[in-house]
């Protein structure tokens, strides 16, 4: 949990100051990117008795995911799977709730783009995920050490952790999105950053990941928010204005209005 409450000052002090962007899309490319991406990785979802490896090609792990993981691991390992399933839809139901209340009444030209982008984001980042579990196929924790007989498509899809992928890469759009319009940005990004590494400490307790799963996940969702947001970036809102105003005996008086 430590190195993911580091991860998140890490974020908390790189989103604390800045004038506010914007983040533009082009429909033409974003929107089809968005749904072959999104589908592609329904599709390995829903025909996962396909796609999901019969064994594992990853089945060793490290000695501190070992020691991380008879740590943290809670006694009754479903509440803490279904406390990370909760949080982790909070975090996704928030992050597109708030473009929805950012500018209320003033058109919904800017919530429809920023939705098309958080959906992007979203959809990037669980194609990779799915991709790279299938590839890695790394034994579930509980797997190994409880010796499960049989076989479920959920075994060998450990590395790296969705869950916390997902979480961090909400937590990046939000606070870069919508970071300095609700709150004060570093306010903003620890709260975000610190829900998200709730759901990587979650995922461990729950024996679904090793700690490695979850720093990797943390790493990659918040890289891949981060890269897609800056492909998007277009020129900053303009936060002051000159202004000449006429006086009544003669002359003329100026001066800057706004924020800054």
């Amino acid at each position: 949990m430590k190195y993911l409450l580091f991860l998140s000052v890490l974020f908390f002090t790189g989103y604390s100051y800045g004038s506010e962007p914007v983040y533009e899309i082009n429909p033409v490319v974003d929107v089809p990117v968005t749904v072959v991406t999104g589908l592609t990785s329904l599709g390995l979802h829903l025909f996962s008795d396909y796609t999901s490896p019969e064994q594992c090609r990853w089945c060793s792990t490290f000695s501190p995911d070992e020691k991380v993981r008879s740590t943290l691991k809670w006694k009754d390992t479903d509440i803490s799977a279904v406390s990370s399933d909760l949080l982790l839809s909070s975090l996704v139901t928030a992050t597109f709730s708030l473009g929805i209340f950012e500018k209320w009444g003033e058109g919904w030209k800017k919530q429809i783009s920023d939705a098309i982008l958080i959906t992007e984001i979203l959809a990037v980042s669980t194609l990779l995920n799915g991709v790279t579990k299938r590839v890695v196929a790394r034994q579930r924790p509980y797997v190994r050490n409880e010796d499960e007989s049989g076989y479920d498509v959920d075994y060998y899809v450990s590395f790296y952790s969705g869950h916390t992928s997902t979480a961090f890469a909400m937590a990046t759009a939000a606070t870069m999105i919508y970071g300095d319009k609700w709150l004060p940005q570093g306010v903003f990004a620890g709260i975000a950053f610190f829900s998200a590494a709730t759901v990587g400490y979650l995922r461990i307790a729950a024996d679904r990941h090793y700690l490695s799963d979850v720093v990797t996940g943390a790493v990659t969702g918040a890289l891949t928010s981060w890269i897609i947001l800056k492909l998007h970036k277009g020129k900053k809102e303009k936060k002051y204005s000159f202004y000449f105003s006429p006086l009544s005996g003669g002359g003329t008086i100026g001066g800057i209005s706004g924020y800054f």
